[in-house]
């Protein structure tokens, strides 16, 4: 640990600048450190700390899915499948719709949370993300930001958009 002229320093108090070596990035704000006694128990607590971190993303991050609604209802635990309808014209989103909202049961209710005409966009798939909604797109696909979005958000697309094509 040095401070801004390069001199090697033992401490370091509250709004002290410092420079660290042996960090691989730069650590969050408040976040404490731990000294140790050779390089290699700081790599293994480094490690630790990073598969922690990686577990908890992992588990805040998992989404439902198809195989996900398939293993609740054979769980019994599925209880409500909320939807957004984006389509290209209003008349064949309120058909939709309504067929939708009918298809519902005693077991699992089904939520149309948001309909609308047009483009899938990344305001879809956000609120599709924090409400645990799939997409259902009739006649109309997804931006490219959107795409990209959804990749992130969940690894891969394919269990957040379903695209529904009429038989004209």
């Amino acid at each position: 640990m040095f401070n801004e002229k390069g001199k090697k320093l033992k401490t370091a108090g509250p709004s002290t600048p410092v420079l660290v070596l042996g960090l691989s990035g730069a650590p969050q704000a408040g976040e404490k450190f731990r000294e140790t006694e050779n390089e290699q128990d700081a790599r293994q607590i480094a490690a630790k700390r990073a598969q922690i971190e990686r577990e908890q993303f992992n588990r805040a991050s998992k989404r439902i899915s198809l195989d996900e609604i398939g293993r609740r209802l054979a769980l019994g635990t599925f209880k409500e499948l909320n939807l957004i309808v984006k389509g290209d014209v209003d008349g064949s989103i309120e058909a939709l719709t309504d067929s939708l909202i009918k298809l519902s049961v005693e077991t699992i209710a089904v939520r149309v949370i948001h309909k609308a005409v047009g483009q899938i966009s990344e305001s879809d798939v956000l609120l599709a993300s924090a409400s645990d909604a799939i997409i259902i797109g009739f006649q109309v696909r997804p931006s490219s930001n959107a795409r990209q979005l959804a990749e992130k958000r969940r690894g891969t697309d394919q269990d957040l958009f379903y695209h529904l094509r009429s038989h004209r």
